[in-house]
């Protein structure tokens, strides 16, 4: 990995989530008698924070408002009833897109190559994955005996359905130890400017070092430590941007174009793509076996997937089944409900509404989105064969990133008994899960779908 250097900085409590929570605002003994009071009031603020948007800019004072409009951050302390602790808040726009600022809020493994005082940082991935990353770090302070802890942190994309707004949230792991009190926060991000190529960030920040430390430092610690921290992560977007460990975001008419010339592609898909295949993989398929391969979309962190698998069965059977877009919940894997919008389907457009449940619920949240799918039987004149795309609707409501593909379904065999079953999609569900990970559970979704749809198609009518 190219190691970015890191500005020097003076002594004071710059750069990090993590570095600041030493040492932010009006930190004092813990009091236990009120540990519960704070938590209840810590968590309404933080739920409070999930909600800010641009509007809630009205809400500030003329002066705290004039000051963003000058490019400086607001920094706030307020009160928690029954708390020694305050909560901190920092308002500010950020010079890149929310997609930047969030690659580098999440790059939490590599804090220790660029944020001050951390010693070390590292993503427990045995235990994240989905919507959640617990996180272990080691700050070193030069007055503060060294703190060690880990963090839960939870995310999600598209807060309520609105495009490139994101939310993480975090609080100490129960389940391991940490020589901190508290460390609680949250970061809300929203597109802002023109085009939305600025950020309009929403920080929250609580935390309980234990120990004694003087009151002073409280007016220091607001004065200096939230600005810096949206100051560090500007420095990091720039330096990582020229690094390319951070990507800019492509417009989504650039993306939209690149996803549907994939799957304008599948359409063409048929007999010809078993030439190309080795024997071994034209025996995997005989004796069915899914073959899956994925491959990047420029703009795009989650790969496609193409499937394909030879399937002892006519189309129009496979086709009655794909096509019973009611009857998916019964059916395709992590579907609990799938609606179609009889208002808006006509002909051979249809609106389909999905709402997928995980079984790792709560480390994945529910996924609710839109697609409009597009019918075709005898494509280009082929008899029995059929082809259906889809698009992620971007007017309904969704906290996905992306939902694309198709399906191509093409007779094989000396009496077209048999079906050459093509299938090509890109799901972003977005969350914090690494890129990887998406991948890698992309490629066993491919084949959970497949399956699923195989073993419907196979059942006689009256269990349908």
């Amino acid at each position: 990995m190219t190691r970015i250097p890191y500005p020097r900085r003076s002594p004071a409590f710059t750069g990090s989530i993590s570095a600041i929570l030493i040492a932010l605002v009006n930190i004092f003994p813990f009091h236990p008698a009120h540990a519960q009071q704070a938590v209840d009031a810590l968590q309404k603020r933080l739920t409070e924070s999930r909600t800010f948007q641009e509007e809630t800019l009205n809400s500030l004072h003329e002066s705290d408002r004039n000051k963003l409009k000058a490019g400086n951050v607001v920094a706030l302390l307020e009160d928690i009833p029954e708390s020694p602790v305050k909560i901190g808040k920092g308002i500010g726009v950020l010079s890149y897109p929310p997609e930047v600022v969030w690659q580098v809020l999440n790059d939490y493994a590599n804090y220790k190559h660029f944020m001050p005082f951390t010693k070390e940082s590292t993503v427990d991935l045995s235990r994240s994955g989905g919507d959640v990353v617990y996180f272990y770090s080691e700050l070193s302070f030069p007055l503060i005996d060294e703190r060690r802890y880990s963090l839960k942190i939870t995310s999600e994309e598209n807060v309520e359905g609105q495009p490139r707004t994101f939310f993480t949230s975090w609080s100490l792991d129960p389940e391991k130890k940490s020589n901190l009190y508290l460390n609680s926060g949250s970061w809300k991000l929203v597109p802002y400017g023109p085009g939305g190529q600025k950020t309009l960030a929403f920080y929250t920040v609580i935390t309980d070092p234990g120990g004694s430390i003087p009151n002073f430092l409280k007016n220091k610690s607001t004065e200096v430590a939230i600005p810096s921290v949206f100051e560090a992560i500007t420095s990091r977007a720039r330096e990582g941007l020229s690094a390319k460990l951070y990507r800019l975001p492509l417009s989504e008419d650039t993306i939209d174009r690149l996803l549907r010339k994939n799957v304008e592609d599948s359409r063409t898909l048929d007999r010809s793509v078993m030439e190309a295949l080795s024997e071994e993989e034209k025996k995997a398929l005989a004796t069915g076996d899914v073959l899956v391969s994925l491959s990047d979309v420029e703009g795009t962190w989650v790969k496609i997937a193409r499937a394909v698998a030879l399937i002892e069965m006519k189309p129009a059977a496979l086709w009655k089944t794909i096509t019973a877009y009611d009857d998916y919940e019964e059916f395709v894997p992590y579907v609990t409900e799938c609606t179609v919008d009889p208002v808006r389907s006509k002909g051979n457009v249809t609106f389909l509404t999905y709402h997928l449940h995980f079984l790792v619920f709560p480390y994945i949240k529910d996924r609710y989105f839109t697609v409009k799918l597009i019918e075709e039987v005898r494509p280009n004149g082929q008899p029995d064969t059929y082809f259906v795309h889809w698009w992620l609707d971007t007017t309904k409501p969704t906290n996905v990133n992306r939902n694309c593909g198709s399906w191509k379904l093409v007779p094989y065999g000396e009496d077209a008994s048999k079906t050459l079953v093509f299938y090509t999609v890109l799901a972003d569900p977005g969350g914090l899960s690494p890129w990887f990970w998406r991948n890698i559970s992309a490629k066993k979704a491919v084949h959970n779908v497949i399956d699923a749809i195989k073993k419907r198609a196979g059942k006689p009518e009256s269990a349908h």
